[in-house]
């Protein structure tokens, strides 16, 4: 055998006044018995020599496991009970084992023997001598190539009135996964200013993304975004046309590296708490949360 049961209960309640020499003179000692299926020679020196054991310590482990568990049987051999009775019952099932693989073969032996050739009169070691000939089927030519089916024209939807096409939800959902912006450019257009008029936010992410290819960092612009938010609070130009377009002050003059500082006639306190609450209202906007 190339592997034998190690059960820790019964093995410890057997060997729990062994030392750590003794432990391992017992297994070498079960390795040798199992792989051999045979039992040990009576000799300890010989026993010695199988478990590697050179000092005299080791020498003594070896000697008080083989009298212990290896006792001197009729035959003049070492022999351990409970290893006896297990390769007795492995050698058992194996024997079992085999016999239910031969079983299949024997019958199917049987069977061939009851139907001699199958249906055709000679047994399967005998050649036939009219097999039967396998009538041809005959294959139908296959059809031309049909013309493709032209697909139908995309439905559109059409508005209340009727006569205005409304993009079917397809169409929506595609351009608007196609033109979904990163996250830094929406945190920055959401603190940017608003103003009266136009401002273009396809135009601002154009220049966004020029801007990014020429090696400006997006933190940097996100900055300038905040600091131009303030600026326009504190002088009161939120909502007008003097709001400059995103599209401008992202382009390349880089207005966004400008400092905007409040004009001098603004009192200064008032201008540092103002300064302050603007741009915490720029990075609260930034940040998805209105104060």
């Amino acid at each position: 055998m190339n592997y034998w049961k190690r059960f820790p209960g019964d093995y410890g309640r057997d060997t729990s006044h062994l030392t750590i020499a003794e432990h391992g003179a017992y297994a070498l000692l079960l390795d040798v018995y199992y792989s051999t299926e045979k039992p040990l020679p009576a000799d300890i020196s010989v026993l010695s020599r199988m478990c590697r054991a050179t000092t005299p310590d080791e020498q003594a482990a070896v000697k008080a496991v083989a009298e212990e568990f290896f006792p001197i049987g009729d035959d003049g051999k070492r022999h351990n009970g409970r290893a006896d009775r297990q390769l007795e019952k492995d050698r058992a099932f194996a024997e079992s084992q085999a016999q239910k693989a031969r079983l299949p073969r024997k019958n199917s032996q049987k069977l061939a023997g009851a139907n001699p050739g199958l249906s055709h009169g000679c047994s399967p070691a005998e050649p036939q001598l009219n097999p039967p000939v396998p009538v041809p089927v005959p294959v139908p030519d296959p059809p031309p190539n049909p013309s493709p089916t032209p697909k139908p024209p995309q439905e559109k939807e059409m508005d209340t009135s009727g006569l205005n096409p409304v993009p079917s939800r397809r169409d929506s959902t595609t351009r608007t996964t196609k033109n979904a912006y990163p996250p830094d450019f929406e945190q920055a257009w959401s603190a940017y200013p608003k103003r009266a008029g136009g401002n273009s936010k396809a135009m601002a992410f154009k220049a966004w993304k020029a801007r990014i290819k020429s090696g400006i960092d997006p933190g940097t612009m996100l900055l300038g975004v905040m600091r131009y938010a303030a600026y326009i609070d504190m002088t009161g130009k939120v909502g007008t046309e003097y709001v400059q377009q995103a599209a401008t002050f992202f382009g390349p003059a880089e207005h966004f590296n400008e400092p905007w500082d409040p004009p001098q006639q603004i009192n200064k306190q008032a201008a540092v708490e103002s300064s302050n609450r603007a741009a915490l209202e720029a990075f609260s906007r930034a940040q998805g949360v209105y104060l």
